[in-house]
């Protein structure tokens, strides 16, 4: 491979090109971790009459599980139905044969829950100002 690379944006890439990388990726992750195949997540509470009132959405491959989703009815917030939740999203993980859990959300009230779980905040996006245009 050359030593003389050049970086740039594409603002059309061909579609050849997006497979070349995407092919690229899967050969590495593939050599690394076996399949690639992504398993949905679906941990439920429900109540009494069935109805839906939480959960945790998400998926896992590579031996990683993210999770997209925690969600509780407001009138059972404050009551450890999260948290629960949360264990057995992470047994699930464990039994897939995850190593790593990365939560992902856009709920400003989620960062707190997830660090009093003892999850660690690596980073976030601070997306709610608007953005500047670029000088002429």
């Amino acid at each position: 491979m050359s030593q003389s690379i050049r970086i740039n944006s594409e603002a059309a890439p061909a579609a050849e090109w997006e497979d070349v990388v995407r092919q690229g990726l899967y050969r590495h992750n593939r050599a690394k971790t076996g399949s690639r195949e992504i398993v949905r997540l679906s941990v439920l509470a429900r109540d009494a009459q069935g109805q839906v009132v939480g959960g945790v959405l998400g998926e896992s491959i590579w031996g990683w599980m993210l999770i997209e989703t925690l969600w509780v009815h407001e009138e059972l917030r404050g009551q450890g139905y999260g948290r629960q939740l949360m264990i057995e999203a992470e047994k699930v993980a464990r039994e897939r044969g995850c190593t790593h859990i990365t939560l992902e959300t856009f709920s400003f009230q989620a960062l707190p829950f997830y660090q009093k779980l003892g999850y660690v905040i690596y980073g976030r996006w601070m997306a709610f100002l608007p953005v500047k245009p670029a000088i002429p």
